[in-house]
């Protein structure tokens, strides 16, 4: 039995769905098809801890970008990196990176059409014509390994279409002065062989906090970014995927709202409830004063193809990519002009990818994937550093190298037995130079070093699975079941730990290589004749060399720490459709953790600190009704509410940036026409102002969320 792809409509939140939006919702649930294997299969159908979003749950979420999909899969939080615009935070059960430095890899491997991204900078994507964005839980150390130890992301874009004109196009206006622009045009060159494709988005809104000095506002968003792509299918074997994509972004600066410091304003940490959670140093958490110029320049272009050649045997498939991008940045970390704790840093990246794979498509007990994977990615960050005093030049290669397999044999019609393994090396070259700013270049504290490192890892995985209906042909209550139980191993390459370095010690100081294994048990449940799914898995992982970043108070350095730890939870999904139109879904997760061993001198403490950025517990529950409104259309209505518990923002678990115990209500009412060439969309966020911050720096400030804010688009489609 192999895992074949099913033909159901590719309709799903949270890897569940209803029907299209353009008709009542069936009392049915389909099936979307993803590619968390390497070939493609139904979700219910790979035993994998995956969440899959496809438009239909865009549109119901209200998501525009990445981070609105923060929390709304078991397990994951996406928020931007502190003082940036399009950097993404992403941690997937407690594992990723919340530092946008150049120094340290993500734990959540990001992919946009198989391509890796080695930086968090420009991953913080808007939803410009994408097939599915694929969450995979855990460490994904075989088919995804390079720094996936925590899990995956992937982006899946739609293709040209071959067989007639398409057009899309949105436009939405909102709060804070909000204009949205999107469209998507696809055109056959050559009916069934060639096609064109070209996707564009623009965002802006003038941003939520003021300047208590100034009429200016922050922690808005001014970005546009543009695809063109060519897909050609000169026969039934061979098709070539060619796409390019620019984005650029002016977005005003991310700045956070500062706390006060002391009853004059400056000084000491000022703590007038005794709760660790200092007060607004302007009176109101949506007034800020930051002390620098409004700097945020970001260009980025990537460049792609694929080619898939069926050799009868199997597919074999090349992708070749080249992506590239200059990002210049003014950051401030306290959110006040008296205070200098701030960072000027340009950043030059460029990085090629090559990847070959092979899948079989034989017919028997047996299937596999192999592959070879390889990269190099050059970095160069200047910067000035304010809140250490120095200037620092930095310059990183680095060539990874991988080779895969792994292979699946069923026995009989119900047991599947996978084997996989993967190796990885990764190679880097350092150089880093500095000085104080008080000295200048020819100063005592001046320093030139470079050094180079290699990380090698062995990354195995092992899975059964148990389909116990396929056998009995059962279509009663049961209409499908997966039980599955896995162990897997997850890897990240070590590096230096200090990217702005104050002396030649720290710009050479290394720390190894993060690993994690993680042991699961799980099961996938369609049943009530496809009008129930309940996915439910729990895991246990132990991270070992668990890097993260840490700002020291004392001297405003920020490095690297390492340290080990044990983590457990449940992850569940819910979907059903109990009645015509009517949809309900929920999401409840649970993350139990414990550092195990922190290196001399770390903030974190054995048996006490909790791992940042995770909540213990979070939830989802919504839902969704649609009715033909005559002949004219169908009307819909939907809620959704994001419950979560207090999520540390950092290693030292400080209680003044600890997000806290949040509930958000969203909503949305919506009407499209019969033939479903246009339609129209009112929708709510944080409808109950919930006054939240959702990460922040220290003692000196929060970055907060809007309260409630409200959106009208408009659609049209051909």
């Amino acid at each position: 039995m192999t895992k074949s792809v099913k033909t159901s409509a590719m309709v799903s939140a949270m890897a569940i769905g209803a029907a299209t939006a353009s008709a009542p919702a069936v009392a049915q649930i389909d099936q979307i098809i993803v590619s968390a294997e390497r070939r493609e299969a139904g979700i219910q159908d790979v035993a994998v801890a995956i969440s899959a979003f496809d438009e239909v749950a865009f549109a119901r979420l209200q998501a525009v970008n990445l981070e609105d999909l923060h929390l709304k899969a078991p397990n994951i939080t996406i928020v931007k990196n502190t003082t940036t615009s399009n950097s993404a935070q992403i941690y997937i059960r407690g594992i990723g990176r919340d530092d946008s430095t150049w120094n340290v890899e993500s734990g959540v491997a990001v992919y946009v059409d198989g391509v890796y991204l080695p930086q968090q900078s420009g991953a913080l994507m808007d939803l410009i014509e994408f097939e599915r964005v694929e969450v995979l839980r855990g460490p994904q150390g075989t088919l995804y390994g390079r720094s996936a130890t925590g899990g995956t992301v992937k982006f899946v874009t739609k293709r040209p279409n071959l067989e007639e004109l398409a057009f899309v196009g949105d436009a939405t206006i909102g709060s804070f002065s909000r204009l949205d622009l999107r469209g998507s045009v696809s055109a056959p060159l050559i009916e069934g062989a060639l096609a064109v494709k070209f996707d564009a988005i623009s965002r802006s809104d003038e941003g939520f906090l003021d300047d208590i000095d100034s009429a200016e506002k922050y922690n808005g968003t001014d970005r546009q970014t543009a695809r063109l792509s060519l897909f050609w299918v000169p026969n039934e074997k061979v098709d070539v995927y060619l796409a390019g994509d620019i984005q650029h972004d002016r977005s005003p600066i991310n700045t956070l709202t500062p706390t006060r410091l002391d009853t004059g304003g400056f000084g000491t940490f000022n703590d007038p409830d005794g709760d660790g959670i200092g007060a607004p140093a302007f009176g109101s958490n949506f007034i800020t004063n930051p002390g620098i110029d409004d700097v945020n320049r970001y260009d980025g272009y990537g460049l792609m193809g694929q080619v898939n050649w069926n050799v009868g045997i199997g597919t074999v498939t090349s992708l070749t990519s080249y992506r590239s991008f200059d990002y210049t940045l003014e950051g401030d970390l306290d959110g006040q002009t008296l205070i200098l704790l701030d960072f000027f840093q340009d950043i030059d990246d460029s990085t090629f990818q090559q990847e070959i794979q092979f899948v079989s498509e034989i017919d028997g007990p047996f299937e596999f994937v192999v592959g070879g994977f390889y990269i190099n990615d050059d970095i160069t960050v200047g910067a000035d550093n304010t809140f250490n005093g120095f200037h620092s030049e930095s310059t990183q290669e680095t060539n990874s190298l991988a080779i895969f397999g792994e292979g699946t044999v069923t026995i009989g019609d119900w047991l599947s037995v996978t084997g996989g393994v993967r190796y990885s090396r990764d190679k880097k070259d350092i150089t880093q130079s500095g000085f104080s700013l008080a000295q200048g270049p020819g100063g005592t504290a001046a320093f030139d070093i470079a050094i180079s490192d290699t990380f090698t890892a062995v990354t195995p995985k092992a899975v059964i699975e148990l389909r116990p209906f396929e056998a009995s042909g059962n279509s009663g209550f049961f209409n499908d079941l997966l039980i599955y139980a896995q162990y897997q191993e997850g890897y990240k390459t070590g590096g230096v730990a200090n990217g702005r370095p104050t002396n030649a010690t720290n710009a050479s100081t290394i720390f190894g290589e993060e690993t994690s294994d993680n042991i699961e048990f799980g099961f996938k449940l369609d049943a009530l004749d496809n009008r129930l799914r309940i996915n439910l898995a729990y895991f246990w992982m132990d991270q070992s060399n668990l890097a993260a970043t840490v700002l020291d108070p004392a001297t405003n350095e920020i490095s690297v720490v390492t340290a080990d730890a044990e983590m457990n939870g449940l992850e569940l999904e819910i979907f059903t459709t109990p009645v015509e139109g009517l949809t309900l879904f929920a999401t409840v997760a649970t993350l139990d953790d414990a550092i195990t061993r922190a290196e001399p001198g770390s903030p974190f403490v054995p048996g006490v600190s909790e791992l940042k950025n995770k909540p213990d517990w979070h939830y989802v529950f919504g839902g969704e009704y649609q009715f033909a409104f005559g002949n004219l259309g169908t009307v819909g209505a939907g809620v959704t509410y994001t419950a979560s518990d207090e999520i540390f923002r950092n290693v030292a678990n400080t209680p003044n940036i600890q997000t806290p115990q949040t509930g958000i209500i969203d909503a949305r009412l919506f009407f499209e026409s019969a033939d479903g060439h246009w339609g129209l969309e009112l929708a709510g966020k944080n409808l109950n102002s919930e006054e939240y911050w959702y990460t922040g720096i220290s003692v000196f400030g929060r970055f907060y969320a809007p309260e409630a804010t409200w959106s009208l688009t408009f659609k049209a489609r051909l």
